[in-house]
């Protein structure tokens, strides 16, 4: 999700990313849906990467997929646990 001001200019950021395959309007008023590729392990760092694009106010995930990582027969990394930046309400 995007500013109102900052739309076209990430639309265009994020075309011009080497590590994002496709950009395209996101179904609601200033989001965008972006494919993203990299290694499992820097997916966290990646994401972080755009949520501190100015004009970028959410990033969600979609979709993970470990193809590539399954097809060469090597373990799926994931980063280092850290803990919730907002505490998980009591049921």
């Amino acid at each position: 999700m995007t500013t109102q001001e900052g739309y076209r200019p990430i639309w265009e950021a994020l075309s011009a990313d080497a590590k994002i395959t496709d950009v395209r309007p996101g179904g609601e008023p200033y989001r965008l849906a972006a494919v993203l590729e990299a290694p499992s392990q820097d997916m966290e760092e990646e994401l972080s990467r755009l949520l501190a694009w100015e004009g970028v106010l959410t990033v969600d995930i979609a979709l993970l997929s470990y193809e590539d990582e399954v097809a060469a027969g090597r373990e799926i990394q994931c980063p280092p646990h850290k803990p919730r930046k907002t505490p998980v309400p009591a049921a």
